[in-house]
């Protein structure tokens, strides 16, 4: 099977970066964004991938998985299943 290394290495650092946008009350903008931004997902992941060497080496290793995420429709649309799992909906009481 042609798996991509970083797949694997994405679900802990994804489902911790939807639970701080979740608490953090940026879910719905967050899944505006991602939902608008999706078709040029390649191209998105391309410049992140640009912008790489002004962070730093311990930063870039988190831009790489994050280019990785928006380079992958699949990975995308499960972030975004885990913004939605996580924000209260219109039937959800806090």
């Amino acid at each position: 099977m042609n798996e991509n290394p970083w797949e694997s290495q994405l679900d802990d650092p994804l489902r911790e970066a939807a639970e701080v946008i979740v608490k953090g009350g940026f879910a719905t903008p967050a899944l505006f964004l991602l939902e608008l931004f999706k078709p040029l997902g390649f191209l998105t992941s391309q410049l992140l991938l640009l912008t790489e060497p002004l962070f730093g080496p311990e930063r870039g290793t988190n831009i790489r998985r994050y280019a990785t995420l928006l380079e992958n429709r699949e990975q995308t649309e499960e972030f975004i299943r885990m913004l939605e799992r996580g924000r209260p909906g219109p039937h959800t009481r806090e």
